[in-house]
């Protein structure tokens, strides 16, 4: 068994977390046009609102969140410390591309300044986001809670095993 603790990492889980989280946060956006929550044509893709803006946060969160449940579980993750990682890693890989073509795309094609704001905006959606890629990595890692859960009931016997016991059963 290894001891390094990056040697765990299964990159085929962190790769397919990243197409589930791109794959997720196409479907989710394309959902949310298709209630209508926003029209718009490329020509006019420069004045897209706020609640495009929120719900792509939401949306993003949301996918990453699941695909590092989704890595952590394919990839076996035995504790939470694989777990983070697995939900680290799956943040940091997706974070890097989404960014890069967020700025690709918003700076080239629409033109926009890259104003204080916007990175501001940017920095809080990443740290959130990242909170979401840790949780879900956590969850995904079933079987140190499963450990973890039995252990406490060998410190913590239920009230009738302490009886018998005592009475000497």
């Amino acid at each position: 068994m290894k001891n390094n603790r990056f040697g765990r990492l299964s990159m085929r889980a962190v790769i397919f977390a990243n197409f589930t989280t791109f794959a997720t946060l196409t479907l989710l956006m394309l959902l949310a046009g298709g209630f209508g929550l926003w029209t718009f044509t490329i020509s006019e893709l420069s004045f897209v609102g706020a609640s495009f803006w929120v719900w792509g946060f939401i949306a993003w969160a949301i996918s990453v969140g699941l695909s590092s449940f989704l890595a952590a579980s394919t990839g076996r993750a035995t504790t939470r410390l694989d777990g983070i990682l697995y939900g680290v890693t799956s943040w940091a890989t997706t974070c890097v591309l989404l960014n890069l073509f967020l700025w690709t795309f918003s700076g080239q094609i629409l033109g926009r300044e890259m104003t204080p704001l916007f990175m501001w905006g940017a920095f809080i959606a990443d740290a959130i986001v990242l909170g979401s890629a840790v949780y879900g990595g956590i969850t995904g890692s079933e079987k140190e809670m499963k450990i973890e859960l039995e252990e406490s009931k060998q410190h913590f016997p239920p009230k009738e095993r302490k009886l018998e016991r005592a009475v000497g059963n």
